[in-house]
C-alpha cells in the first residue's frame, strides 16, 4: 500500500501532491494555458523523458500562517507536484 501525501491551495483549489523524491516542483500543463517549449528536460524514474514548457510562478495559501510564491515548471502531469525544490526553501 503506498502512502501519498497531498495538500489543497484555497486561491486554486487544485490539491497537490507533495513528493520529497521529486527534485522539481511541477504545475499541469493543461492548466497553464501556454504552448511555448522549454529548454528544460525532466526525467521520470524509469528513464522517460518528460516534456516541458516554461516556468511559471504561483502564489499557493495552504491555510498556514502565510502564502507561498514560487516558480514552477509547467510539465504534463496528472497531479500539480511539489517537489524538494520547493521544500527546502521553508523555513
Amino acid at each position: 500500500m503506498h502512502n501519498r501525501l497531498f495538500i489543497y491551495d484555497k486561491l486554486s483549489g487544485l490539491i497537490f501532491l507533495v513528493d520529497s523524491g521529486a527534485a522539481v516542483s511541477w504545475f499541469l500543463k493543461r492548466l497553464a494555458s501556454t504552448s511555448e517549449t522549454s529548454v528544460i528536460f525532466l526525467y521520470a524514474e524509469n528513464g522517460s523523458q518528460i516534456r516541458t514548457l516554461r516556468l511559471k510562478q504561483l502564489e499557493l495559501d495552504f491555510g498556514l500562517r502565510r502564502r507561498f510564491s514560487f516558480r514552477f515548471i509547467i510539465a504534463e502531469n496528472s497531479h500539480p507536484i511539489i517537489g524538494e525544490d520547493f521544500l527546502s526553501v521553508l523555513d
